[in-house]
């Protein structure tokens, strides 16, 4: 009984704390709005008048009726990912970034790579997305690294996986010491983004990035399939040319006859009966 009234007494005395910071704050509005447009610095103006970066960053928009103060501020993209976590935007970025930059992010790495990552993970005092940036790796792929590795059994085992579900949640949040991402119990596609839907023909993982919707409702076909099933599927589109993979010339070539596949027209076979055939199928009779 004693115990939960001196905890009540603790949380009693830290309200009365918070209403007397929020109060001041209340006063000090215009004080603080000015201080902000003179620094054009979310975070100073923070540190200054006692706020959270999320706190302040809500409230300005409020204050002065208009969102342009904020968006002027030079760290306001920072701030933004403090606020709304990366989660967002990460998912923003991507969508951004063009073939090469992606494909930074979603290279396979080398041995040398992932033993520095375990390294760094083991040694440092890098938390997980510093160390995800460090290395240009997608946070979903550092957590498959490390339980691939042996480093952990379960996403929250993670060190500083609480200061990780609030960078990735965003500043309100707060892990509950269970809840996860659920990274560990889904799969990667060639991308490294997390999905569960597997292509129907080689049963590879596919994201809503990579996949190719087929619809053909007269043959009662809608599946969604990789780049490479889905001109397997179809051989009127030309890509890679099934006897020798050359891709350079898509504008010449035409569809094997017998397996139905695209043939670039050096690796094209005549046949007696007038048809095309590739390589594979040459003494096909």
């Amino acid at each position: 009984m004693e115990q939960k009234l001196a905890a009540l007494e603790t949380e009693n005395k830290n309200l009365k704390a918070q209403i007397t910071r929020l109060k001041q704050v209340i006063h000090d509005t215009d004080q603080i709005l000015d201080f902000f447009n003179c620094c054009r610095s979310i975070r100073k103006t923070a540190f200054k008048y006692g706020m959270n970066v999320e706190e302040l960053y809500e409230n300005i928009p409020v204050w002065s009726n208009s969102y342009e103060s904020l968006h002027k501020a030079d760290d306001f993209e920072e701030c933004r990912i403090i606020v709304i976590g990366r989660r967002t935007c990460d998912a923003e970025l991507y969508e951004e970034l063009d073939d090469d930059e992606l494909a930074i992010k979603t290279r396979e790495l080398s041995t040398n790579d992932i033993t520095n990552i375990i390294n760094d993970y083991k040694n440092s005092e890098l938390s997980l997305y510093e160390l995800a940036d460090k290395y240009e790796v997608k946070i979903e792929y550092l957590f498959k690294i490390l339980k691939d590795n042996g480093i952990i059994e379960k996403e929250t085992d993670a060190k500083g996986y609480a200061v990780f579900y609030r960078e990735y949640c965003g500043a309100k949040e707060t892990w509950d010491g269970k809840s996860d991402m659920g990274f560990l119990d889904q799969h990667m596609c060639c991308c490294e983004t997390v999905t569960n839907v597997k292509c129907p023909d080689c049963d590879c993982f596919i994201c809503e990035n990579c996949w190719i919707h087929k619809v053909d409702y007269a043959a009662q076909i809608d599946v969604f399939l990789c780049d490479e099933c889905y001109r397997n599927r179809d051989p009127t589109i030309r890509g890679k040319c099934v006897s020798c993979e050359y891709i350079d010339n898509l504008e010449e070539g035409t569809e094997c006859s017998i397996c139905g596949h695209w043939v670039c027209a050096s690796c094209a076979e005549y046949t007696d009966d007038g048809n095309y055939c590739c390589q594979n199928h040459k003494d096909v009779e």
